[in-house]
């Protein structure tokens, strides 16, 4: 009878880490860290190629996007048009680097992401 009730709690322990898990992926868009660079940490970068067909859509928000995607990435940042290329590129990062002033970056971190890692 004992056993059975410890394996209850390992059960419910189990099942609240798992929900706390679902609810810190699925946590708030972090605000954006305009004019802001978080150096090192990269795992992977790409270009964000915008498409001239009119529609106003927002390559911080791609970046971001492709960072929550991706259980690894805890931090991204994302360099104007211009500087790296002709369109912007996106930095996707497994640990969250200090910031950093930058006129053509805008960054974003998950903390809550980061500190699930840990367990």
């Amino acid at each position: 009878m004992r056993e059975m009730g410890q394996t209850m709690q390992r059960t419910i322990a189990a099942a609240a880490l798992a929900l706390c898990t679902i609810l810190v992926v699925l946590a708030p868009t972090q605000a954006f860290e305009n004019k802001t660079d978080r150096p090192g940490g990269d795992y992977t970068n790409f270009e964000i190629v915008v498409p001239k067909s009119g529609l106003i859509v927002s390559t911080p928000t791609l970046c971001e996007s492709r960072c929550k995607s991706e259980l690894k990435c805890v931090a991204w940042t994302l360099v104007a048009p211009g500087i790296q290329g002709p369109n912007a590129r996106c930095w996707l990062k497994n640990t969250i680097p200090a910031k950093r002033p930058c006129a053509h970056c805008t960054s974003g971190a998950f903390t809550q992401r980061s500190l699930m890692k840990s367990f």
